[in-house]
């Protein structure tokens, strides 16, 4: 005889069944669930032991699933300039034992695309998400990204926040005071991109490169220039992919930054 168990959901509908047990009588009298998600049924067998009603205990392991997680949840672009684009990812992980099946994903705000737009990953994996926004209207943008997945907690979002300002100065109110970081270009780049500054008056000048860590990986110019524009041209070739920013300082006199400072967002892809 052998024992039949079934699962059901809530509604009564099977969602498996297995059997268990030998030749002879195997009765089964309790079903517990473990904190794991799987099962423990004790009764009696005749069929296995020394075949005098011996205990007879099987555990069921878990069943397969995905677990979602993401990190950050949310994402603050900062402000940008009308006709400028700024890329940001999200990491998404499944820390399940199935694999998580990204079957879309989508933003609620179409100045925000991402990419991929689907995926598979496996247990004990991670993917990147790029989010992209595009400048394209002034004022304040904001939206989510919604991930639809098998995993129990489908679906999830992740929150994107932006600021876009015209970026546009009247002619007759351009002086020479003033000191501008451009967004550099291309951006997202693969090798190389360009950055161009503009120095309102002569002073001690840096232009550093630095991960998301914090840590200094290029040193553009540390140097005394004088009034003017100038592009400087980057090169990443020894750098894994990620996000990493460019701080521009302006000193009366080396070392300082009494002028001006200001740091943007690049994104080197591989």
């Amino acid at each position: 005889m052998i024992w039949w168990l079934i699962k059901t959901d809530a509604g009564g509908n099977e969602e498996w069944s297995a059997t268990y047990g030998g030749v002879y009588s195997d009765v089964g009298y309790e079903v517990h669930q473990t904190a794991d998600g799987g099962y423990i049924v004790v009764g009696h067998t005749l069929s296995y032991g020394a075949g005098m009603h011996d205990v007879y205990l099987i555990r069921l392991a878990p069943p397969a699933r995905p677990l979602f997680t993401v990190s950050p949840d949310s994402l603050w672009f900062g402000s940008l300039v009308v006709g400028d684009t700024l890329l940001d990812s999200v990491r998404v992980q499944n820390q399940g034992n199935a694999d998580l099946i990204i079957d879309s994903v989508a933003s609620t705000n179409p100045f925000f695309t991402v990419s991929p737009v689907s995926g598979i990953i496996l247990p004990d994996s991670s993917t990147h998400f790029y989010i992209q926004l595009i400048g394209a209207v002034p004022g304040p943008q904001e939206g989510f990204i919604i991930f639809h997945h098998n995993g129990a907690t489908s679906t999830d979002s992740v929150l994107v926040k932006a600021d876009v300002i015209t970026g546009f100065v009247p002619l007759e109110e351009i002086t020479i005071d003033d000191y501008v970081l451009f967004q550099n270009y291309p951006n997202p780049f693969n090798a190389s991109t360009n950055i161009k500054i503009r120095i309102a008056e002569k002073g001690y000048i840096t232009l550093r490169i630095f991960n998301i860590l914090g840590d200094e990986v290029a040193v553009l110019v540390a140097d005394w220039l004088d009034a003017g524009s100038y592009h400087f041209e980057f090169h990443a070739s020894h750098l894994p992919s990620g996000v990493y920013f460019y701080r521009l300082t302006a000193g009366s006199e080396r070392g300082a930054s009494d002028n001006f400072e200001m740091t943007r967002k690049l994104v080197l892809l591989r």
